[in-house]
């Protein structure tokens, strides 16, 4: 597997591209999809815990939701 895995990044490294797209582009799709849903249950928490009602939110409605209060949270497309 980490022989796999590395020429996969050696490959990547070669085409370009920064470190975040390279970790991406490694993930298979079941990781990558852990790895959303772990994102979505941390941001939804601490949106909570700022007392924001997130019931019923879909991921991109909560990302939206952090870039609404605090004006520092990435925008799509920002590098």
């Amino acid at each position: 597997m980490t022989s796999a895995l590395r020429t996969r990044l050696d490959r990547i490294e070669k085409l370009g591209g920064d470190a975040m797209q390279r970790y991406i582009a490694s993930l298979s799709e079941e990781e990558l999809e852990a790895r959303c849903e772990e994102l979505s249950a941390r941001l939804r928490g601490e949106l909570e815990a700022n007392g924001h009602d997130c019931t019923g939110l879909d991921n991109n409605q909560l990302v939206a939701l952090a870039q609404s209060i605090d004006p520092t949270w990435p925008k799509a497309g920002a590098r």
